[in-house]
């Protein structure tokens, strides 16, 4: 009875691997025969087309593109099969070389052909480490991303940022959102404004040009005529924007905030006051009476809420408050 029953184990056990085997070899001659379908010319990739690139050279694109459809997957799979292309890959690949690409989409046509779309970053300012030699200059998005090392421009071509530390980057700029674009936006829209007023009230020819952010969270606007005549513009973050170690950088180079919704709402309250009383004191029968166009004009200081401070450069400055003015 054992021997027949050790019997009927080694039958099933021999059964059971001729089975496995089996779908083994299925498997095996199925993945062959998918791989030699893969390689069938008329499942290749045969061309790539570059769309939307404005300052990026077409040939480098391309050179990346190729690059990760050489090869194949498994030894066996060739990467530039229209139907298993890395696209995820190439867009990262782009999005990592190239900075200043924003966006990347790609798609097959006629399945032979794969068009790739990207949309390069515009810039909306210039970014300035303090560099004197030429070299610190860079381009950065709406965001307060930066993108890209600029050339030195002349004044009023970008409104420019200054007066980050570079401790929080080391000197590597690139990639980094260095300012909460929340508070950016906000920071930005003040601009627009003070420039309207400015333009409305003093003289259409002065636009704020750049501002310094103070470690203290002070912000100096200069406000300049396009040539050779400019004046300053203080005011205070009161929720300041600083920048502090790599550890406030997440790993795609955003500034991280414990606070940020709140922050930014609070920030962006304060800039709405500060431009009410730039405009009150424009507007004021006083600052009327000496000013000159703006060429006089030293500075208007802001910093110190409804109590706004001016000064004229024939030494002469007022504070401007519900009472007459004071000679500074």
């Amino acid at each position: 009875m054992r021997e027949i029953i050790k019997s009927s184990k080694k039958i099933r056990r021999k059964k059971l691997f001729e089975v496995l085997s089996l779908l083994l070899c299925s498997f095996l001659l199925v993945f062959i025969y998918l791989g030699y379908i893969s390689r069938m010319n008329i499942f290749m990739i045969n061309k790539i087309e570059i769309e939307g690139n404005i300052k990026i050279q077409k040939e480098d694109i391309l050179k990346i593109a190729e690059e990760n459809l050489s090869g194949r997957y498994f030894f066996i799979f060739p990467k530039n099969n229209f139907l298993i292309y890395p696209d995820k890959k190439i867009a990262e690949s782009i999005k990592s070389y190239f900075p200043r690409v924003e966006e990347v989409y790609s798609e097959t046509r006629d399945i032979d052909i794969l068009r790739i779309i990207i949309k390069e970053r515009e810039p909306a300012f210039i970014w300035s480490s303090g560099k004197d030699d030429g070299t610190g200059d860079f381009y950065a998005d709406k965001d307060g991303l930066i993108f890209e090392k600029a050339p030195k421009l002349s004044e009023g071509v970008f409104f420019r940022i200054e007066g980050l530390s570079e401790k929080a980057t080391g000197g590597n700029y690139l990639s980094k959102n260095i300012i909460d674009k929340e508070k950016l936006a906000k920071l930005i829209k003040f601009k627009d404004e003070a420039n309207r007023i400015v333009k409305k009230n003093i003289n259409i020819k002065w636009q704020l040009a750049s501002v310094f952010i103070g470690d203290g969270g002070d912000f100096d606007f200069i406000v300049s005529d396009g040539e050779d005549k400019k004046w300053e513009m203080k005011i205070t973050a009161r929720d300041e924007i600083s920048i502090a170690d790599n550890k406030d950088f997440d790993s795609s180079g955003v500034l991280k905030t414990e606070d940020g919704d709140n922050t930014a709402k609070n920030f962006n309250g304060y800039l709405i006051n500060t431009a009410r009383n730039l405009e009150t004191v424009v507007l004021s029968e006083f600052f009327k009476k000496d000013n000159k166009n703006g060429d006089n004009l030293e500075y208007i200081d802001l910093r110190f809420g409804k109590k706004v401070f001016y000064r004229f450069n024939d030494a002469r400055g007022y504070s401007n408050s519900s009472t007459a003015p004071e000679v500074l």
